[in-house]
């Protein structure tokens, strides 16, 4: 290339053009390279080149600034900005890029040596910093654009091309020699072209600008994109094209659909949990000129418990799994099997007869009742399974939580009647649910207006005679009232624990009972029980309301005692566990409540830290006249001194039983022999006489 730079043309060039040779010496420059950097060019060093320059940091410029030493060392191109002093006048800002020759392509890995480097030197307007900052931005702005998967693309009316403006046709599977709008088009999914096309046209016709996702054909497979698009006018002020930018949002959609399908998937059987279930049976409710009826299987496994107590929680767990799995195998479009909650599942049937769901329902029960063959059973393990069956005709009016309660009032009648059942809800159970509807409202409007009160049952701590009993503390227990009537706890407490109010129910004793007795006990020392339901075991931050509650009153937990089903402890989560935990830390006492009614109460004693236990009524009651149930109750006496517990017995009915349980060394007895549940007047005047 000898003589190329001192043509006539490259005369013309306001940039500075300069040839390097392989050996790192000046060849050739044009007049503005002289210009710009003086005389005496040819057969300069790179360093010697650049010796006046100055960084941006008022420093030389070193080895490793020098564009031109980057290039032949690397063999990739190299810009720099310099500041370059001119005597008596301010310094010139320039920019320095340095590119081999042969050009070496961006996906070559090892470049090779350069035959040649050509520079070009750019003076530019502003401060240095300025410019800097702004290459910075730009920068930065690409790597953006790239972690972002964003490309810009513009297009004219009438074209026959996309125009992408930074490469992006790559995001569309386009190379340069696919740029047109017809292979662009054919990539977009044909569901998506519709929303697609309706955009763009509407942007032509109107100025504005909007937005839109779709699917794009890539590589065998479909990506998601986001695509953005905004109008431009022309000088005449109408839309003459548009520009806007395609986003690849593909691992955002899948995360989310990843996100949604475990907010709405059982984890342990995988099937859908009660969220989705409930969803699906919403939509089919609501649909438009649905056909046919809409069934809600809801299935119960019976003594569910008992198995988790006999065998251990994982080969419940394992049940579980199996009742899910031959649910399942009835799913299809029409058919939704989830699972609700611990041992209730449901299966949703659209578009079905009150005939054909009846007939599913039995043939679901004679399948989950054959033996299962579990791993860790050792046994085949055979269950009964209540099934309750509620429908949806077309053209009635019924939400999916009715039909939800429907079928679930239908489950609770067959496992009132023995379990092991199908029961379709029919005219009589709508009366039973209709009168639960009512009672729901009067339980929320009780625990509203404060219409739930605990009434007090005495406690007596035990001593050598008689005369040696002291009242020591009490149970409390809830009461309601409603149109100025007392609703027995039997109706209302069932109510509670469907309607999903236990939980309010609970507190609204227990800070009661905290703020009446404990803060202003009877006695020195009283005490008070309190119950708290499974579920409300299972609310985090149960036991942070329990320590306001005695915070605001001023009181440890010591003098409370805390009484827990066998229920709540057959399946003990990391919330469960957490608030016990917790409520120990208290110094609350725990205790099992009924023992002996459960499958396996003895398991409960090795696994948690308790200090008492209540024996059932059941026991007490034969105490005097069967010599088993004295046996059994002896026994249990035994049992929990070994284990550190006291023992308190419930259902005391006559002065026979009260002396048959302090001769086997009961240490706390209630009934009705020695005081009815009452009042907190009554319940100080008899603590402070010492009879109830």
């Amino acid at each position: 290339m000898p003589g190329l730079l001192g043509d006539p043309v490259a005369g013309l060039l306001t940039e500075g053009v300069l040839l390097v040779g392989a050996d790192g010496r000046v060849e050739q420059v044009n007049a503005a390279a002289t210009h710009l950097l003086g005389d005496d060019l040819v057969g300069e060093t790179p360093s010697g080149l650049l010796a006046p320059a100055l960084r941006a940091d008022g420093r030389p410029v070193r080895d490793g600034d020098n564009p031109v030493l980057v290039v032949l060392a690397t063999g990739r191109a190299s810009t720099q900005l310099l500041s370059w002093p001119v005597p008596g006048s301010a310094a010139r800002q320039l920019q320095v890029r340095a590119v081999p020759l042969p050009p070496v392509p961006d996906d070559v890995d090892v470049p090779p040596a350069p035959r040649a480097v050509a520079v070009v030197v750019t003076e530019v307007e502003g401060d240095l910093e300025g410019i800097r900052a702004l290459r910075d931005r730009e920068h930065l702005l690409g790597v953006a654009q790239r972690m972002a998967e964003l490309s810009v693309w513009r297009y004219s009316l009438g074209s026959t091309n996309v125009e992408w403006l930074d490469g992006g046709q790559r995001l569309a599977g386009l190379d340069d020699e696919r740029r047109g709008l017809d292979a662009y088009l054919e990539g977009i999914h044909p569901d998506d072209r519709a929303a697609h096309d309706a955009l763009l046209y509407g942007l032509f016709a109107q100025e504005g600008s909007g937005e839109v996702d779709l699917r794009y054909r890539w590589q065998g497979g479909w990506r998601h994109w986001h695509l953005w698009a905004e109008s431009v006018l022309g000088a005449d002020g109408q839309v003459t094209a548009l520009w806007g930018t395609t986003q690849d949002v593909t691992a955002r959609r899948e995360a989310e659909a990843a996100v949604r399908h475990l907010s709405m998937t059982d984890a342990l059987t995988e099937l859908p949990n009660r969220a989705q279930v409930l969803e699906r049976l919403g939509t089919a409710l609501s649909a438009v000129g649905h056909s046919g009826s809409t069934a809600l299987l809801v299935l119960d496994v019976d003594h569910f418990a008992g198995v988790n107590a006999r065998h251990g929680q994982s080969v419940g767990d394992e049940l579980l799994v199996a009742v899910g799995g031959r649910l399942a195998a009835v799913a299809d479009e029409l058919r939704t099997a989830g699972r609700l909650s611990a041992d209730e599942f449901a299966v949703l049937v659209e578009h079905t007869t009150p005939a054909e769901a009846l007939e599913l329902a039995h043939r679901l029960h004679r399948d989950l009742s054959r033996p299962y063959l579990l791993p860790g059973a050792g046994e085949p393990l055979t269950i009964g399974v209540s099934v309750g069956v509620a429908l949806h005709r077309s053209g009635e009016r019924t939400s999916a939580g009715e039909l939800y309660r429907h079928a679930a009032l239908a489950v609770d009648a067959g496992q009132a009647a023995g379990g092991a059942a199908v029961v379709p809800f029919d005219e009589s159970l709508r009366a039973v649910a209709a009168h639960r509807l009512d009672l729901e409202q009067q339980l929320r409007t009780a625990l509203v207006e404060g219409a739930v009160r605990p009434a007090y049952q005495p406690v007596l701590t035990l001593g050598a005679t008689a005369a040696d009993d002291r009242m020591t503390s009490c149970e409390a227990l809830a009461r309601m009232t409603a149109g100025g009537r007392a609703v027995p706890p039997t109706e209302f407490v069932a109510v509670a624990e469907t309607a999903g109010l236990v939980v309010d129910l609970d507190v609204a004793v227990f800070s009661q009972a905290v703020r009446e007795v404990l803060e202003r006990p009877p006695v020195a020392g009283f005490g008070v029980a309190v119950n708290l339901s499974p579920l409300s075991l299972q609310v985090p931050g149960i036991s942070g309301r329990i320590a306001t509650a005695l915070q605001q009153s001023g009181v440890d937990g010591r003098s409370l005692r805390v009484e827990i089903t066998e229920g709540s402890l057959a399946e003990p989560t990391s919330v469960l566990v957490r608030n016990l935990g917790q409520l120990r830390e208290l110094g609350v006492q725990l205790g099992l409540d009924d023992f002996g009614t459960g499958y396996s109460a003895l398991a409960y004693l090795r696994r948690f830290d308790l200090d008492f236990m209540k024996i059932d009524r059941s026991f007490v009651a034969d105490v005097t006249l069967d010599r088993r149930s004295a046996a059994v109750v002896r026994a249990v006496v035994d049992l929990a001194h070994a284990h550190d517990l006291h023992v308190v017995a419930e259902g005391i009915e006559t002065a026979e039983q009260l002396e048959s349980l302090r001769a086997m060394g009961c240490d706390m007895v209630q009934g009705f022999h020695l005081g009815r549940p009452m009042p907190l007047d009554a319940l100080r005047r008899a603590a402070s006489t010492g009879t109830a």
